[in-house]
């Protein structure tokens, strides 16, 4: 039976997303309990910062290698991702920075500049492993180490609460039992995968280019859902950013499938790609948007419909006057499957322009009627923000697709 799970590819691959999207489901519900709402509002702020980075860093390494790995040996190609890795690190912190010199004070995280960055670092780090062995076909490896550091993670959590008496966690130590877990996994993907000392140039050239447009748009995507969050935590408190966070992880089951869809579909729709054409290519992406729809309408009709019950349950009394957010939250995931899809398929093309012009109009709204949207009703304009955001990038990637598909 292990032997058949072994090789299994897909199979697995589902399995470790399901370890790394539990683990990070089960911490923000740890966290949320052992901090207080005003300290679990900064651990959200420092996660909405992460993905800033993450999804820079995503761009030029993660997902450039999946969309090339056939060009490159591997474990050159992990050696060369490891060097970019340095210079993308060194960029992000003087960025970083920044911006705790300029808000640092305002959303009370002055003076953990260290702490957090080694927390960023770390996390980044640990994808480029996982990834690494999901793009040459080798995801057990890769569900070895998650599991390991899961382990490591609970461990430390546990402890801390054992041996807590009236002591409410800080969100920097939060961040530092993270940093270790996934140093500890990073670093088992490094033993195992052993990274060659040479590496071939033409892998940094090549990644830049592919992750150039990918970059400038994940910076305007990151505008189009997380630039609101900070507004609305600037008027009305770190809280909300906390609400905001313990409602998103109630998606985590879905989060699972997403991430494996991140791991797999790119890699299947490429070699649809080559052998069967950009029409087949595009047939399997609607293909695969039907199939989400079908697997995750249960668990969006219960979010829907049950909202406050689980919120109390999960995080307690004090999350539950935002339930409501959870309707819009659960309309702006539905849209998000389809946008998912629409940019693979626009990446498996080499054709990321559109993905860059889209959210240049969705953040330019997101900029543009922010303020004016949280000042109006609140807490619910981040709702009413990301349905529209959404909807407009939708629309304008899907004719982006035809209209290139015409082209060929």
């Amino acid at each position: 039976m292990i032997t058949k799970l072994s090789q299994n590819k897909k199979l697995l691959t589902v399995l470790d997303q399901a370890v790394f999207s539990g683990k990070n489901f089960f911490i923000t519900i740890i966290v949320a309990r052992l901090c207080s709402i005003e300290e679990f509002g900064k651990f959200s702020l420092v996660f909405m910062l992460l993905l800033f980075g993450l999804d820079t860093y995503r761009s030029f390494v993660v997902q450039a290698m999946m969309a090339n790995y056939q060009k490159f040996e591997a474990q050159k190609y992990l050696t060369g991702n490891l060097i970019l890795s340095g210079f993308i690190f060194f960029g992000l912190g003087w960025l970083f920075f920044i911006f705790m010199m300029l808000f640092g004070k305002q959303f009370q995280l002055q003076g953990d500049f260290a702490v957090i960055m080694t927390y960023f670092v770390t996390r980044m780090l640990a994808d480029l492993g996982r990834s690494y062995f999901f793009t040459y076909s080798d995801p057990i490896k890769s569900l070895f180490c998650d599991v390991c550091c899961a382990v490591v993670i609970f461990g430390l959590f546990g402890y801390f609460f054992l041996n807590q008496t009236d002591q409410v966690l800080h969100y920097t130590q939060a961040l530092q039992y993270l940093s270790v877990g996934y140093a500890i996994g990073f670093g088992l993907c490094l033993l195992i995968a052993r990274p060659a000392l040479s590496f071939n140039m033409e892998m940094i050239r090549t990644n830049l280019s592919f992750g150039l447009w990918l970059f400038f748009t994940g910076i305007l995507r990151w505008f189009n859902g997380n630039y609101i969050v900070f507004v609305a935590s600037s008027g009305l408190g770190n809280v909300v950013a906390g609400a905001i966070r313990a409602i998103g992880n109630l998606f985590g089951p879905i989060n699972v499938l997403l991430q494996a869809i991140e791991n797999y579909v790119p890699v299947r729709a490429t070699n649809i790609l080559e052998q069967d054409g950009a029409e087949a290519m595009f047939d399997y992406i609607n293909a695969q948007i039907r199939l989400c729809f079908l697997l995750f309408l249960p668990i969006f009709l219960t979010l829907f419909f049950a909202a406050k019950k689980i919120l109390y349950v999960v995080f307690g009394f004090e999350y539950i006057e935002y339930s409501t957010l959870i309707h819009y939250i659960v309309i702006a995931y539905m849209l998000g499957l389809v946008c998912r899809y629409y940019n693979i398929a626009l990446r498996t093309l080499n054709y990321t322009k559109p993905i860059f012009y889209g959210y240049v109009i969705t953040a330019s709204i997101s900029l543009s009627i922010a303020y004016f949207l949280v000042n109006e009703f609140g807490i619910l304009g981040y709702g009413i923000g990301i349905i529209l955001f959404k909807i407009i990038i939708i629309c304008f990637l899907y004719l982006s697709i035809r209209k290139y598909l015409k082209t060929l």
